[in-house]
C-alpha cells in the first residue's frame, strides 16, 4: 500500500512539474509577444501585407479579394476606435456601466427565478 502510494504520488508530481513548467513557457511567450505589440504594433500589417496574393488571376477573384480587404481594416479600424473610446471613459463612467450591467443581470435572475 505504501509502494502504491508512492508511486502514485510521484506521478502526480511529475506530472505537475511537468504541466507547471509547460506553463511557465507559455506564460513567458505571450509576455514577450504582449511586449512586443506594446512596442510596435503591428495590428494592421497582417492584412495590408494580403493585398499582394499573386494566386488571384481574375480580376473578379482581386475585386471580391479587395472588398473582403476592405471589411477586415473597416472592423479592424472601428475595434481600434472602441478601444480608444473605451480607455478613454472616466471614473464615474466606468462605474455606471458597472452598476447597468449588475442591475440588468440582478433582474435577469430574479425574472429567470
Amino acid at each position: 500500500a505504501i509502494r502504491y502510494f508512492s508511486c502514485t504520488l510521484g506521478g502526480a508530481t511529475l506530472v505537475a512539474i511537468f504541466v507547471l513548467t509547460r506553463w511557465r513557457a507559455a506564460e513567458v511567450t505571450f509576455s514577450i509577444e504582449r511586449l512586443t505589440e506594446e512596442v510596435s504594433p503591428i495590428r494592421w500589417s497582417r492584412w495590408v501585407l494580403g493585398l499582394w496574393d499573386f494566386r488571384l488571376r481574375t480580376a473578379e477573384e482581386r475585386e471580391l479579394w479587395g472588398q473582403a480587404l476592405a471589411n477586415l481594416l473597416r472592423a479592424e479600424n472601428e475595434a481600434e476606435t472602441y478601444q480608444q473610446r473605451e480607455g478613454s471613459k472616466t471614473g464615474w463612467q466606468r462605474w455606471l456601466i458597472t452598476f447597468k450591467r449588475l442591475t440588468g443581470a440582478t433582474l435577469n435572475v430574479a425574472v429567470i427565478f
